[in-house]
């Protein structure tokens, strides 16, 4: 990748990498650039969606799950990049069609287990 080249050598320009250290940095600022890329894309999907809101907090918890219980692996970026973004969107819409059609047809019973919950484990 051209661009994590660029940011690499910069970074060995002005003393901040050593040279000795080129690839590693390579292959991380790689890495750090495609899940830019990856979460930014989620977050604009969110957003064209209208469920930014549902989208932070789906981030904010999916994550460190991700990070430690790893996932489904696929065999290059472009499949893995792809299919986060189409599992994501299934995510969306199913969210804001079945999802929120069970709670509102049955929020008195997640209330009840909400409570159950609370009574249980409260001190």
């Amino acid at each position: 990748m051209r661009l994590t080249n660029r940011i690499v050598d910069l970074a060995i320009e002005y003393e901040v990498v050593d040279q000795e250290e080129k690839e590693t940095y390579l292959v991380a600022t790689e890495l750090l650039l495609f899940s830019a890329l990856t979460w930014g894309t989620l977050l604009l999907m969110g957003a064209l969606c209208g469920q930014l809101t549902g989208c932070l907090i789906f981030l904010a918890f999916h994550l460190p799950v991700r990070i430690f219980a790893g996932g489904f692996h696929q065999k290059t970026r472009i499949r893995c990049y792809a299919q986060s973004c189409f599992i994501f969107l299934l995510l969306l819409f199913g969210a804001k069609t079945v999802l929120h059609t069970w709670i509102v047809e049955n929020w008195s019973i997640l209330i009840l287990i909400s409570f159950l919950i609370i009574w249980l484990l409260a001190p």
